[in-house]
């Protein structure tokens, strides 16, 4: 009898712990699924925070650029390694539009009587344009402002009414000719400009 008591008291003591481990493993299971949701939860919140904040600028975007009515597919019109006479036709429009440009600032310098901005904007599939463009005073004050008080926006949305397209010699390098790209520069009128929020491509 007595060790048929040991024998019973064995296989209690047995299921007890199983039983205790069951339960501890479906909190331990019930904690991860919870984990899983947060995790979840927070990746989604950030994923419709992130479309949102997409929304929002494209509509920013889209509002700046039809202000001005400027044309922002002119890239598309480029080959991979222009002539300088298809970036004049898709830049200096014969319908007086201005064309959008996105494109970072290299520098603002003081003329007599104008004030010029030196950017430059790389095309997915073709040379690197710089442009070399006439501001205002309150144009060159909002770019100033937004590099000294600490918010500095490396990359601008730009509205320009480009006047002439002129292509850069490359160095005289004759091993380099074939393989080389163009790079052009480009003047114009600055007409308006913003700080990017969500980058673009013209082509």
């Amino acid at each position: 009898m007595t060790e048929q008591l040991k024998q019973y008291g064995g296989c209690l003591g047995m299921i007890v712990i199983l039983i205790v481990i069951g339960i501890f493993m479906w909190r331990y299971h019930a904690s991860e699924v919870q984990k899983e949701k947060a995790i979840a939860t927070i990746v989604k919140q950030k994923a419709d925070t992130d479309r949102l904040h997409d929304v929002a600028a494209n509509q920013r975007l889209t509002a700046f650029y039809t202000r001005y009515n400027a044309v922002i597919d002119w890239g598309n019109h480029i080959s991979e390694q222009p002539y300088t006479i298809e970036l004049q036709n898709a830049l200096i429009r014969t319908d007086n539009r201005p064309i959008l440009v996105q494109g970072e600032i290299g520098d603002l310098l003081k003329n007599d009587q104008s004030i010029s901005i030196y950017l430059a904007q790389k095309l997915n599939h073709s040379p690197s344009l710089f442009f070399d463009l006439t501001c205002d005073k309150y144009i060159a004050d909002t770019i100033i402002n937004n590099h000294s008080d600490g918010s500095t926006y490396a990359i601008y949305d730009v509205i320009v009414k480009v006047k002439t397209v002129t292509q850069n010699q490359p160095e005289n390098d004759e091993s380099n000719k074939s393989t080389s790209l163009s790079t052009f520069t480009i003047t114009g009128q600055c007409i308006a400009i913003e700080p990017s929020q969500i980058s673009i491509s013209p082509g």
